[in-house]
C-alpha cells in the first residue's frame, strides 16, 4: 500500500473509528461477599508504606515489581459493573534486602483527570451502560490504561487494549505522555501484551473490530522503542483478540468465535458464535504477510502461553475457554452478586497444527490455569507453564492456587493457599547462575478475611512446598491484571 494512503487509513482509524460511545445504568447496592473488597477499588493514591516480611527473600528479587489493574470502580455512589471498566492504578513494590515497600498511583489519563475534577463518572467505558456521557473524540478519550505495565528501553508503558500506550515515570509513578509510534498513528489500539523477542525487539498488535471490515494493526518495534514496521491486516470477521504469540519465524494471532456486532457497550456488542470456527492466522515476521490461516475449534482466549515450531508442526499453548461467558456475563455476575457459578475455568491447552496438511489437534490438559508465565531462557517445548489456578474449593473466578504444568513430562504442580486467599499473576524470575527452568515465582495475593494484600515467592521447581518468603501490607490493594519485575541496576 502506498505510504500516503496507508497513513490516511491509520488517521481515520485513530481519530474517527473510536470504540463506540455507550451509556451506563448504575446500581449503588454492593453485595455482601468478603472477597469483593478486592474489586471495590480505592478513591485515592496509596502512599508509600512498608510491608511486614516473613522468611528469607532471595537476592535475585532485589528490584521492583510493577502491577496494573482497575482501581477507580466507583464515584459519587455510582459503581461500574464490569471489571474491565475501572481506571488504572500502577502498584509499585520496591524490594531490597532491608525493606519492602508499596505505593499505588492512578494513571492520569484524559478520562481520569476530567472525572476527578468533576467528582463523578462522565465517559463511556467497555462494559457498563450509562446515559448522557461526554462526547468521545478518539479512543484515548476513554483510555483507562488499566491492563498491563511493560518496560521498553528506559520507559514504562501503562497499557490498555483499546488505545495508546501511556508513559509512566518509574521513580515517581507520575504519568507522562501518550506514545505515538509514527505519523498518523495517534490513538490506534496497542494491545496490553507486547512480546519481547530474543534480540530485544518488541512485537504487538491492536484489534480494530468496530469498523467494517474488521482489522488488526501489527507492530514491530526496535529494542529502543522505534517503529521498525507495521501493517493493517483485514480480517474475515471481528473476533475478540486480547493476546498473541510468536515463534522464530511467525507471528500467531487468534480470531476468536466471540464476534463483534451491535450492543449498548463494547463488551455487550460481542456474542459467542459456537457455529463459527475460530481462525488461527500465521504471519511472517519478515513482512507480516499471511503465511497460512487455519479454521480451528471454536475458542475464546485471553492469554497465550507461547508458541514454537516442531518440524512441519506449529505448536501453540494457550489458556483456553470453551466459550466467552467470562467476558460477556461472568465478570458482571461476580461484581453484582459475588458469584459467577456458570463460568467455565480456562484450562491449559495445546493446539498442534500440521502446516502441510492444515489438520489441527487440540490437547486439553483439563488443568485450570490462567495468567501463564514460563522461563523464556528455555526452549518452550521443554519449559513448564505456571499460572494461577484453583483448589476446586473456591468460588468461580476466585483463584486460590499457584500451579504449573510441563507438557513434555506431563507433570503437574500445585500449591493451594486455602480458603480466604485470592492469587494473582506470577512472574518467573531466574535464580542467579542457574540452569534454564530454575527460578522463583513472585506474585501478589489478597487475604480477604483479614483485608490485607501481600507478596509471596515460591521455588518454581518445588511449588508444593509453598512460599519461601512473604510480605504483607496492612491495606487492601485492588486486584489487578498484569505486571513486570524490573531488577535493580548494578
Amino acid at each position: 500500500m502506498e505510504r500516503r494512503s496507508f497513513i490516511q487509513i491509520l488517521a481515520m482509524l485513530g481519530a474517527s473509528a473510536a470504540i463506540p460511545r455507550n451509556a451506563f445504568a448504575f446500581e449503588t447496592k454492593q453485595p455482601d461477599a468478603p472477597w469483593l473488597s478486592a474489586y471495590q477499588g480505592v478513591q485515592h493514591d496509596l502512599p508509600v508504606l512498608s510491608l511486614h516480611t516473613e522468611g528469607s527473600w532471595p537476592t535475585e528479587l532485589t528490584g521492583t515489581l510493577y502491577r496494573n489493574g482497575p482501581a477507580m470502580m466507583q464515584r459519587a455512589g455510582e459503581r461500574y459493573h464490569h471489571w474491565f471498566d475501572g481506571d488504572g492504578m500502577i502498584q509499585k513494590f520496591r524490594i531490597n534486602p532491608d525493606e519492602i515497600t508499596h505505593q499505588g498511583r492512578f494513571v492520569r489519563t484524559e478520562k481520569f483527570v476530567t472525572e476527578e475534577a468533576a467528582g463523578r463518572f462522565l465517559y463511556p467505558v467497555a462494559g457498563t451502560y450509562r446515559a448522557n456521557s461526554l462526547p468521545v473524540a478518539n479512543n484515548d478519550s476513554i483510555n483507562v490504561a488499566n491492563t498491563n505495565i511493560f518496560p521498553i528501553a528506559d520507559k514504562l508503558l501503562a497499557l490498555w487494549e483499546g488505545g495508546s500506550a501511556t508513559e509512566i515515570i518509574p521513580d515517581t509513578l507520575d504519568t507522562g505522555r501518550l506514545i505515538s509510534w509514527g505519523e498518523g498513528m495517534q490513538h490506534l489500539p496497542f494491545s496490553a501484551h507486547p512480546i519481547r523477542d530474543q534480540d530485544g525487539s518488541v512485537w504487538n498488535m491492536g484489534s480494530v473490530v468496530y469498523v467494517s471490515p474488521a482489522k488488526v494493526v501489527l507492530y514491530h518495534l526496535s529494542a529502543t522503542g522505534k517503529l521498525n514496521k507495521m501493517k493493517l491486516l483485514e480480517l474475515d470477521f471481528g473476533g475478540y483478540m486480547h493476546d498473541f504469540a510468536i515463534t522464530d519465524e511467525y507471528v500467531v494471532i487468534l480470531n476468536s468465535s466471540c464476534v463483534y456486532g451491535e450492543g449498548r457497550t463494547f463488551t455487550d456488542s460481542f456474542s459467542w458464535q459456537p457455529q463459527r470456527a475460530s481462525q488461527l492466522i500465521v504471519l511472517s515476521k519478515h513482512d507480516f504477510s499471511v503465511v497460512a490461516q487455519y479454521d480451528i475449534e471454536p475458542s475464546f482466549v485471553f492469554h497465550f502461553a507461547g508458541a514454537y515450531q516442531r518440524g512441519q508442526e506449529l505448536v501453540v499453548n494457550l489458556s483456553r475457554y470453551k466459550n466467552a461467558d467470562i467476558m460477556l456475563s461472568a465478570m458482571k455476575e461476580l461484581l453484582a452478586t459475588g458469584y459467577a457459578n456458570d463460568c467455565e475455568d480456562a484450562t491449559l491447552s495445546q493446539l498442534v497444527v500440521n502446516m502441510q496438511t492444515g489438520k489441527s489437534t487440540l490437547h486439553d490438559t483439563g488443568m485450570a490455569l490462567e495468567f501463564p508465565a514460563w522461563d523464556r531462557r528455555q526452549p518452550l517445548a521443554q519449559a513448564s507453564t505456571y499460572g494461577v489456578g484453583t483448589s476446586g474449593r473456591s468460588a468461580k473466578l476466585l483463584n486460590d492456587a499457584v500451579v504449573g504444568f510441563n507438557f513434555q513430562q506431563q507433570q503437574q504442580q500445585h500449591y493451594h493457599y486455602g480458603p480466604g486467599y485470592l492469587v494473582e499473576e506470577p512472574q518467573f524470575i531466574a535464580k542467579a547462575n542457574s540452569k534454564p527452568g530454575q527460578g522463583w515465582l513472585l506474585h501478589t495475593l489478597f487475604d480477604y478475611q483479614r483485608r490485607r494484600s501481600g507478596l509471596a515467592v515460591l521455588d518454581a521447581q518445588q511449588l508444593s512446598k509453598g512460599p519461601v518468603a512473604m510480605a504483607w501490607t496492612d491495606r487492601a490493594i485492588p486486584l489487578g491484571f498484569h505486571g513486570c519485575f524490573v531488577p535493580a541496576k548494578g
